[in-house]
């Protein structure tokens, strides 16, 4: 997997300046980390040596004591150490606020966490949503940056407090699903080879790049 000559073009603007003693070429750097999404090793000195981690002699920037493997999106549980990716895509290719949290954290708080970090919405559009998402504060949280929340009622939920669900709408539920298939086909994601959360959904955000991109490509 590389980038092709199209995809380069759109995004080589965005690369920042290169930093240190760094002569490897932004491109290649990041079709090492791709390569490194994609099969979740490898990928020789490219991404490390882009990053800035062995630009000189010493210990790592990040130490390795208790405190550098803590806030880092990861929990135990019974299948061992896990993480959650929570995503507000606008189709199945192209994500429009995402965030790690540990494995064992609930939706509703890291939905709400996204919504409020996407900011406020004109026209009131519909914002499609799991179950765990209909909840009083979610709700709530919704209207007031915009949205218009569709979610199935909770099982939980009273009868006489459940809200009536516009399936129509919500068979564009879909798209995230689609969206998080997408992102499975890169073995370095859906296993976490990564113990800091930056390096983890920098690696996200570059395949989302790459599936943006490819697709445009395509439609030109």
């Amino acid at each position: 997997m590389a980038l092709t000559d199209a995809q380069w073009e759109w995004i080589a603007r965005l690369m920042p300046t290169p930093r240190g003693n760094c002569t490897l070429p932004a491109r290649q750097a990041l079709n090492g980390w791709l390569f490194i999404a994609r099969e979740g090793y490898g990928g020789g000195a490219a991404g490390p040596r882009r990053s800035g981690q062995h630009d000189h002699e010493g210990p790592p920037i990040r130490g390795g004591g208790s405190e550098a493997q803590e806030g880092q999106a990861i929990c135990r549980s019974r299948g061992g150490l896990t993480t959650k990716l929570h995503v507000i895509v606008a189709d199945d290719r192209l994500p429009l606020s995402m965030a790690l949290s540990p494995g064992h954290a609930g939706d509703g708080p890291w939905g709400r966490t996204l919504i409020e970090r996407h900011g406020r919405q004109a026209g009131r559009p519909q914002l499609v949503a799991d179950r765990a998402d209909d909840g009083r504060a979610t709700r709530r949280c919704a209207a007031e940056h915009g949205w218009e929340l569709v979610a199935p009622p909770h099982p939980n939920r009273h009868a006489a407090s459940q809200r009536p669900l516009d399936r129509a709408a919500y068979r564009a539920r879909n798209l995230v699903e689609r969206f998080f298939c997408r992102l499975k086909r890169f073995r370095g994601i859906h296993v976490r080879y990564h113990k800091l959360d930056a390096v983890s959904l920098g690696i996200i955000h570059l395949a989302c790049t790459h599936i943006m991109t490819k697709q445009r490509q395509h439609d030109l």
